[in-house]
């Protein structure tokens, strides 16, 4: 009788994790896909930006003063975050798929997720050396300003990593096959990299598209990635609660449904006549009864409510013909 078949174990040995990282960065050597998109076109790019001339002047409008070849940069770190993310990785996963990887891993004790953890991995070293050579290479050759906070930067820049990644594997376990990926990639890849300020800076948008760019992953982690820049800590955005009454503090900027904070004063009130939510005209008159219902308590004492004069109501109701009119003033 011939000796039993060895076994294999329940569960791999832990040094089966790095084996497998090590062959996906093997793999992606051989077919550089996220090398050839997420590391040399972004610094290709920064190096076309750094031989053009007129980069350095002060965008217009800019608050505070930044330059086009800094604005820029947190850009160009978007670009790296997209294509690694939305192209490169659901593509290899999808082309595994198809070609009867994962069903011949699925007879070994090694868990699917291993893979997706080393494919992951494989992708976060590919954007995180591609991030240190664009800043290190703006900061070096085109007198661009290191981040002054590293901590917001590193942490506004991990936020986005994580939103695009996780785009990204969702294309890779709707699309079909590679093409479809490659399609559903490209449908996300070009408005986010729009609305980061790619062609357009953010600086020079318009405050609805500003508005729109604020709830888009990459947007907000490039509105993070230059507050971080300049020295700041990450921005929170001021929100009107209207069932509570009540202005609150909410980060990072996209997740507040109240409007850019760019467009308040200090205390978080709109300007008065200036652009509202979406760039609309904020009317006077409703300003001013936005102001008296944040003073007035929502549910007022009886020595309060005495202390209301005739005058007061009398007041309050001349008042309101001209709220109910759309444009805040009747003629």
């Amino acid at each position: 009788m011939s000796a039993p078949a060895a076994t294999l174990p329940r569960r791999p040995p832990r040094r089966a994790l790095s084996e497998l990282i090590v062959t996906e960065a093997k793999c992606a050597w051989r077919a550089p896909v996220g090398l050839a998109l997420g590391v040399l076109v972004p610094v290709i790019i920064l190096v076309i930006l750094g031989s053009v001339g007129g980069l350095q002047k002060i965008i217009p409008g800019s608050n505070p003063p930044v330059t086009y070849m800094t604005a820029y940069v947190p850009v160009l770190i978007g670009l790296v975050l997209v294509m690694i993310a939305l192209i490169s990785l659901p593509i290899v996963l999808v082309n595994q798929r198809e070609h009867g990887f994962l069903r011949r891993l699925s007879t070994t004790p090694v868990a699917p997720r291993w893979l997706l953890a080393a494919q992951v991995a494989v992708n976060v070293v590919l954007a995180v050396v591609a991030m240190i050579m664009i800043v290190a290479g703006a900061a070096l050759f085109y007198h661009v300003p290191a981040p002054a906070q590293l901590g917001g930067f590193v942490l506004s820049a991990l936020l986005a990593m994580a939103a695009l990644f996780a785009i990204g594997l969702f294309i890779a376990a709707v699309a079909a096959n590679g093409v479809v990926a490659a399609v559903l990639g490209t449908l996300f890849l070009y408005p986010l990299i729009f609305f980061a300020g790619l062609w357009v800076p953010r600086q020079s948008m318009s405050p609805a598209m500003r508005h729109i760019s604020d709830y888009t992953p990459l947007g907000a982690g490039v509105h993070s990635m230059l507050s971080s820049m300049q020295g700041s800590f990450p921005p929170r955005s001021r929100c009107w609660s209207w069932p509570h009454g009540r202005w609150y503090s909410a980060w990072p900027p996209s997740s507040c449904s109240a409007g850019s904070s760019d467009d308040r004063d200090d205390n978080g009130h709109h300007r008065r006549g200036g652009p509202g939510r979406l760039g609309v005209p904020v009317p006077v008159a409703a300003e001013e009864r936005h102001r008296d219902l944040r003073a007035t308590p929502l549910h007022p004492s009886r020595p309060q409510r005495e202390r209301r004069t005739a005058a007061e109501i009398l007041r309050r109701a001349r008042r309101r013909p001209a709220l109910l009119d759309r444009g805040g003033v009747r003629p």
